[in-house]
Order: C-alpha cells, then sequence, then structure tokens
C-alpha cells in the first residue's frame, strides 16, 4: 500500500524546480557560504557597517600604500579578511 505522504512530496517535489530569476539564482549562489575565505567574491555580511568597512579600506590603503595595482589587490585581499 503507497504511503501518502510519499506522493504529498512527490507531487511538491516536481513543483519545485530552484531560484529561477537573476535575483534569485544571485541569492541561491550564495547560500552554502559560511566563511567566505576561499571566496571568488566579496560579499559584506548582514550586520557589518559598510561606511566603517570603508574607512578600514581607506586607512590601510593609506597606511600601507601599494604602489601597484598588483600591491592593491593584495591590500583589498586583506582588508576583506580582516
Amino acid at each position: 500500500m503507497p504511503n501518502v505522504t510519499e506522493g504529498i512530496h512527490a507531487a511538491h517535489g516536481r513543483l519545485s524546480a530552484g531560484a529561477k530569476s537573476p535575483r534569485g539564482l544571485a541569492r541561491s549562489a550564495k547560500n552554502s557560504t559560511k566563511h567566505g575565505l576561499a571566496a571568488q567574491s566579496f560579499c559584506l555580511p548582514h550586520n557589518e557597517d559598510a561606511s566603517a568597512f570603508q574607512k578600514l579600506k581607506t586607512n590601510l590603503v593609506s597606511s600601507l600604500t601599494p604602489s601597484n595595482a598588483l600591491e592593491l589587490v593584495h591590500v583589498e585581499r586583506i582588508v576583506e579578511s580582516t
């Protein structure tokens, strides 16, 4: 005798195919982000202050004075990891 809930779950599974819109796809791409240390792009956490982050970035760039694009990339990675 088939289980009724199995049929319900199977029917729901056929309806749910995941995100389709660009916004939904962008959001679901970040579902498994835990810490971002190996991330290819930077995303400021919800509870972080964007202006404080920008101030930190400005101060570190000023202090470390990168002399070329490669050094600037490294300074930005330092900022993003703090």
